[in-house]
């Protein structure tokens, strides 16, 4: 009996040496995209990244370039990936094609700037769908093997990553406090779902790539902008506007700000490098969205440095700009169920999934993409 008690004790001192030393306790997880054996012995496999950001912008510095320093950390080199940065090989809205035609191997590349060929994804966009813009990358990469992947795959392409931008708000040169002082104002958009909840409003759309969004304000090209805070900040909207309207929780997402992949480079990859470019996209897609709401707070505060005055929607009117977008989510339900699409689970399962992953930190859900990715084999 003595013997078993000093084991005992020997037991719990040592468990509490180990917490109070940091030490994990239990083995970790094993990350089934990072812990991968390199066994490829060949010469550096090269990868051309295509990206129309430059540096300086959040999305590019803490986002899409994370996935050149993963893939080179965690390949100890065997894939050199080459970036083209800041536009050199194409526009924003040229993703698709560029690696269709086999410019570059890697891409940001967004529906809503070529929306023909894409239907279900463009639910994506939904307004008022996504707490937060890592949650929409999550939820987005689990729905789509079942909802997204044949629109994808027709246009000659692999899904990279699923991201999104944080909430939209209304940014202008006139204060905005009322649902009917938007009708007949020029708004910039990104295109898709945007442009019908935006005309939902009574409000004229004008599609302009982001890079070009200051050049429109500045102009007078459009009256105002509906666009992320952090995006806003990178874009020095503050120096042509004057008011920003937040609405509630975000008027809507610029989802998806997929990535894609070209399917012959894929095809090079040995096995052990492919789970590892896999693994180190999942990441990315959480990085890109993250940078939008790690920089929100300091993006407000710069506008309202620059004497931006800031409006902020009360409930009860956040509630009348809700319930005048649900016309456009019923029509737009209507309009893929008329073509025997399944829109109305689709927004079944990603409210589900919002309300899954809504509590979320950006590390959990680091952690998560790691440990417990959508399967390789149903992206690829």
């Amino acid at each position: 009996m003595a013997k078993k008690s000093v084991l005992f004790a020997l037991m719990i001192l040592l468990l509490v040496n180990l917490i109070v030393m940091g030490q994990p306790v239990m083995a970790a997880e094993k990350m089934p995209y990072v812990d991968v054996p390199i066994t490829y012995t060949g010469s550096p496999i090269p990868c051309r990244y295509g990206i129309y950001l430059s540096p300086g912008h959040h999305m590019y510095s803490e986002g899409w370039h994370t996935f050149t320093t993963l893939v080179d950390q965690r390949t100890k080199g065997k894939i050199k990936v080459k970036e083209f940065v800041g536009g050199v090989l194409f526009k924003a809205n040229a993703g698709f094609k560029a690696v269709r035609g086999n410019i570059c191997d890697v891409s940001p590349a967004y529906p809503n700037y070529s929306p023909t060929g894409f239907s279900l994804v463009m639910g994506a966009g939904l307004p008022f769908m996504w707490e937060n813009a890592y949650v929409a990358a999550r939820a987005l990469e689990e729905l789509y093997p079942k909802y997204f992947k044949k629109d994808y795959e027709a246009l000659g392409c692999k899904l990279l990553l699923m991201s999104s931008t944080s909430n939209y708000h209304l940014f202008t040169n006139k204060p905005v406090t009322k649902l009917e002082q938007l009708k007949g104002m020029k708004v910039r958009s990104g295109g898709g779902m945007l442009n019908k909840l935006l005309e939902g409003y009574g409000m004229v759309p004008v599609v302009v790539p982001s890079p070009e969004i200051y050049t429109a304000m500045q102009r007078g090209m459009v009256d105002a902008c509906i666009f992320s805070w952090a995006s806003a900040q990178s874009y020095k909207l503050y120096e042509v506007c004057k008011y920003v309207t937040e609405i509630g929780p975000g008027l809507a997402a610029f989802a998806p700000t997929s990535g894609i992949v070209n399917p012959g480079w894929l095809k090079k990859l040995p096995p052990d490098l492919k789970k590892l470019v896999y693994g180190a996209a999942r990441e990315t897609g959480i990085n890109i969205s993250a940078s939008y709401e790690d920089h929100t707070p300091g993006a407000r505060k710069a506008f309202e440095e620059h004497g931006v005055k800031i409006i902020k929607l009360p409930p009860d009117e956040v509630k009348r700009w809700k319930a005048a977008a649900q016309p456009v989510v019923d029509q737009w339900v209507k309009d893929m169920e008329g073509k025997g699409l399944p829109a109305k689970q689709l927004i079944k399962e990603m409210e589900a999934l919002n309300d899954k992953y809504k509590n979320f930190t950006k590390q959990q859900m680091l952690d998560l993409q790691r440990t417990n990715p959508v399967p390789m084999d149903k992206l690829w």
